[in-house]
């Protein structure tokens, strides 16, 4: 009976320090997501966020619409989108043939709402025209949009 309670003891002991190696495991893990926040808010540049000026990543269609640009906004960036103005600048960084800023545009319209991919857009007009382009490696900006 004694050896019982003894082994039951035993059992609690052992299974209260797994529980706390769990804690610790998941207090480092919360550690470095803080240090992880951290450090992106200490950075020059920053994802989703709306600015005076901001990168749009494209894709090799807007070649087909360069009389007529526009920046579209699938569902899950609704929010992005709606922060939109007339007056905001915008670096088109193209993906394809080669990843690189090919112009700026600037938005003139207020956010249009349509059905399909990209429900959420708004017009562009070109301030630089489209170029062959520069990377932002060739800037010395070690981002990725």
């Amino acid at each position: 009976m004694e050896g019982d309670a003894l082994m039951s003891q035993e059992k609690r002991i052992e299974l209260l320090e797994l529980e706390v190696n769990e804690l610790k495991n998941k207090v480092k893990e919360l550690t470095l997501l803080v240090v992880k926040e951290e450090e992106k808010e200490k950075r020059e540049w920053q994802r989703n966020i709306i600015s005076d000026y901001m990168i749009k990543l494209v894709y090799p269609g807007i070649f087909g619409q360069i009389e007529n640009p526009k920046a579209g906004f699938p569902k899950n960036r609704r929010t992005v989108a709606e922060q939109l103005s007339p007056g905001q600048y915008m670096f088109i960084y193209v993906t394809s043939p080669e990843k690189k800023i090919i112009g700026l545009t600037k938005v003139v319209s207020e956010l249009n709402i349509t059905d399909g991919r990209w429900p959420y857009s708004v017009d562009l007009e070109w301030v630089i025209s489209p170029k062959l382009g520069i990377s932002l490696k060739e800037l010395d900006l070690d981002i990725r949009p």
